[in-house]
């Protein structure tokens, strides 16, 4: 799981769940940002899926991304609003495995 954080505090989380192939996205605070969480090839940085979580603190949402076995992803959670992606908020995993 990554978090990302809003004045210090948590205020998202993300993570991805090889088991299922589950992106899930997660508000945990009540700050009036939304979270985006995204699922990232490790070796060439593509996106290969998205998750936008508006909905209130401590809510999360999940999307199924179909994955061949043992790929190598990455994720990033940032903070949002109306839907546009703070990204200097962001912060990323290292790495996993579909």
């Amino acid at each position: 799981m990554v978090y990302v954080t809003n004045g210090g505090v948590r205020a998202g989380a993300a993570q991805f769940e090889h088991n299922g192939d589950v992106l899930t996205v997660c508000d945990i605070k009540a700050d009036g940002f939304a979270v985006w969480g995204g699922l990232y090839l490790k070796e060439t940085g593509n996106l290969l899926g998205e998750v936008y979580n508006n909905l209130t603190a401590s809510a999360c949402l999940g999307d199924t991304i179909n994955l061949t076995e043992g790929t190598n992803v990455y994720v990033k959670v940032c903070l949002a609003s109306k839907g546009d992606v703070a990204w200097a908020t962001c912060k990323s995993s290292t790495n996993g495995k579909a």
